[in-house]
């Protein structure tokens, strides 16, 4: 049996959110596609991760800790000698997880999380002929934004550039066809792409309309690039010009305090029809919430013009009809029907009243690219490229 092993510092647990998840749901599909999975995590994991054999290495998961300091702290941070001790201790991390498991050149490495210091680390056992196995990036554009520790993104690139000039058997993916297209550019080659992992939830669904109303879900944490901002205006002009505005509930997380839009928070807590969440939910909060939606909502911004969602995925693996952003990469989400796209305030009040009316036709469709999303899922491009290079 074949072995896969995943690396990613940045998972750490399941139950604040979904993008602390995709290690878990990376391991059952390879598990699913009979190879014997390894994981590399956080030494503060606490993920139950029963497909695979975990060991807690990385001792920096800049998710959490580099995405929030200053651009000054990560300056300061970036001249200290413990930036360089941190990628030989990476480094060295993973060249031991590769010797004690025998890996050799006919297995494959997954690495869904490309930041500056596993890069660098990969780069230091490249150059030292450490690293026999085949390498799978996926190169993420949220991540290469910001898990740069401070670092360009056209300093991330020029790296993978490097390691892609150095030796074969290295395969890059994006997470939006959007992405994909730009890094065509770059790279000579257009990498594959697929979405964020998602999969259904154990929770039964108990949409609104099945007593009569209809729910409406802004979920993920209220931030502006997510369009927070935006909420009240959408639903005061739907409850303007929607008949069956008061059968509608608003289902909406809350921004945390430190993101300085609290007056938008007030002006959520006076419309009837808006039931605010807790930023912070836990995973069975959060998927209960979800799968209470029979439509859910993305006004966000221009952030999100090459990147994509995890929780745009969840929606549509839950067959939940979407209202996207139309010039984000969300909008690659509607591939069957199954929602509808909007610029403006107007379009997004209009778009929820339009799914609303035709909510079983919407339903249909979500359902349509529910099960397409998960077959491709379980078919992605680094299951078919392991598969073809074990072929030849």
């Amino acid at each position: 049996m074949k072995n896969i092993i995943i690396l990613d510092p940045s998972c750490v647990d399941d139950s604040r959110t979904h993008h602390l998840y995709s290690l878990k749901g990376h391991a059952h599909v390879f598990h699913t596609a009979g190879y014997n999975v390894i994981a590399g995590s956080n030494i503060n994991c606490t993920l139950e991760l029963s497909e695979c054999k975990n060991y807690p290495l990385f001792s920096y998961t800049v998710y959490d800790e580099i995405r929030s300091a200053s651009t000054g702290k990560l300056k300061r941070f970036l001249k200290k000698p413990c930036y360089s001790y941190l990628v030989r201790k990476t480094a060295g991390s993973i060249r031991n997880l590769l010797d004690e498991n025998n890996i050799v050149k006919s297995d494959h490495v997954f690495i869904p999380t490309c930041d500056w210091i596993m890069l660098q680390s990969l780069a230091r056992l490249v150059k030292k002929n450490e690293f026999p196995p085949s390498l799978h990036l996926l190169f993420m554009y949220e991540r290469a934004n910001w898990m740069t520790a401070g670092y360009p993104y056209s300093r991330l690139l020029a790296l993978l550039k490097e390691l892609l000039a150095k030796r074969g058997n290295i395969y890059i993916y994006t997470e939006t066809e959007r992405h994909a297209a730009n890094l065509e550019n770059e790279l000579g080659f257009r990498p594959a792409s697929f979405p964020f992992p998602a999969l259904p939830f154990d929770t039964k669904r108990q949409s609104g309309s099945q007593y009569g109303n209809i729910h409406i879900g802004a979920l993920g944490g209220g931030r502006k690039d997510k369009g927070y901002q935006l909420l009240p205006g959408i639903i005061k002009k739907f409850n303007e010009t929607c008949p069956d505005h008061a059968k509608s509930r608003f289902l909406i997380q809350r921004a945390r305090q430190e993101d300085r839009i609290n007056a938008v928070t007030k002006e959520l807590e006076l419309i009837d029809n808006v039931q605010l969440l807790d930023n912070q939910l836990g995973r069975d909060e959060y998927s209960i919430s979800m799968m209470k939606c029979d439509i859910a909502l993305f006004p966000y911004s221009d952030v999100y013009k090459v990147r994509g969602s995890g929780i745009v995925n969840e929606a549509v693996a839950n067959g939940i009809p979407l209202v996207c952003s139309a010039d984000t990469a969300l909008s690659e989400a509607i591939t069957y029907e199954n929602g509808l796209t909007a610029l403006t305030i107007e379009d997004y009040a209009q778009s929820i009243a339009k799914i609303i009316g035709n909510i079983d036709r919407f339903r249909k469709n979500a359902e349509v690219a529910r099960s397409r999303f998960i077959e491709n899922f379980y078919n992605n491009p680094v299951i078919r490229n392991i598969h073809n290079h074990e072929i030849h």
